[in-house]
């Protein structure tokens, strides 16, 4: 296919070349034609008047005819300069599209995190919400290495919401390479889910009202041209026990922030106080929703790809910089961060 659209525009560019040539054959031959009409002239008017300056008339004529030949040749020139770009572009779209990678983002398993009771320093709040996790990997189809390969999740649904994801960032996946590896993959967690929406919309039996999951992968070829490729993917519940199991999650969740209203308000008073008391009390209420959720393994989210979504485009380097720099990446936690109670429990 790429060589038969390659040849196509070699054509196409082919016939605008003889149409430009056939257009300055014609505009000389005008040209030539007028000059001959004009010394016609000039030689009746010579016969008529034997005092008519002739010389000075050709001499005028000549000056005339190289101006008219001077625009033509200019107007040609330009014609022909406009379709030399035009091929060059051709050739350099045609070179980089023949060193070509294509970091495909393959889901391995997408899930829905048991409740938990989070709580959030910067902003000092308090939630308890499911997580949902998207593992992958990204598999380079190419014959060409892929670089600077940047990967981003979002989850929309059906009433415009959409939730996004931290990126994930691979420096070069070599060709027919799995980034992290085969056998390994990497995430993309949405935690922003507090009014429960994507829960909800997970047991929706229209499929219009179920969530897409859409994956967006930003890169770079070996010759420095960028491109993107996205693909979508429908979410939804796999059966009847697990709908039933998201149900109960959802109402826990629901109730939590009522039942627990007047323990939620004393941790927001002890946070600056009495840091013992406010970790004891978080325990509490992490328990105690721990404990409405019977089954605490996680929910495990049927996932298929949507006909004919998938889709490669290529990006100047404007739209690369700032795709990638609106974009925001996970940070690496130290080990010893894992003893604190705040980030252990959210």
């Amino acid at each position: 296919m790429p060589q038969q659209r390659r040849g196509l525009a070699r054509t196409l560019a082919t016939g605008r070349n003889m149409q430009l040539h056939t257009s300055a054959y014609r505009s000389a031959l005008f040209i030539l034609g007028g000059l001959l009409v004009l010394v016609g002239i000039g030689a009746v008017l010579l016969v008529a008047r034997p005092d008519f300056p002739f010389l000075s008339y050709i001499g005028g004529m000549s000056t005339l005819a190289v101006a008219l030949l001077t625009v033509a040749y200019v107007l040609t020139t330009s014609g022909q300069l406009s379709v030399m770009n035009e091929q060059l572009e051709q050739m350099r779209r045609s070179r980089d599209f023949q060193a070509q990678p294509l970091p495909v983002a393959r889901v391995t398993k997408v899930e829905v995190e048991k409740p938990r009771f989070f709580y959030s320093p910067p902003e000092d709040e308090y939630s308890a919400l499911c997580r949902v996790f998207v593992h992958f990997r990204i598999q380079n189809e190419g014959t060409h290495p892929a670089i600077n390969v940047v990967a981003s999740g979002k989850l929309f649904l059906a009433d415009k919401r959409q939730f996004d994801s931290a990126s994930v960032l691979a420096e070069v996946i070599p060709e027919s390479a799995a980034y992290p590896s085969a056998t390994e993959s990497v995430d993309f967690m949405f935690n922003d889910d507090k009014e429960l929406e994507v829960i909800d919309s997970l047991r929706r039996r229209d499929t219009r009202q179920q969530p897409v999951l859409g994956i967006r992968t930003v890169f770079r070829n070996a010759l420095g041209s960028s491109f993107a490729a996205t693909s979508y993917f429908q979410l939804s519940v796999p059966d009847a026990a697990a709908d039933a199991k998201l149900a109960g999650w959802h109402s826990a969740l629901a109730a939590l922030p009522v039942r627990y209203k007047s323990e939620i308000e004393r941790l927001k008073r002890l946070r600056k106080k009495n840091d013992s008391e406010w970790e004891a009390l978080f325990r509490t209420v992490k328990q105690a929703l721990e404990e409405q959720v019977a089954d605490k393994e996680n929910i495990e989210i049927r996932h298929f790809g949507i006909p004919l979504s998938f889709n490669v485009e290529p990006l100047s380097e404007a739209a690369f910089e700032g795709e990638v720099g609106e974009k925001r990446f996970g940070s690496v936690i130290p080990h010893w961060v894992g003893e604190c109670v705040h980030t252990e429990d959210g």
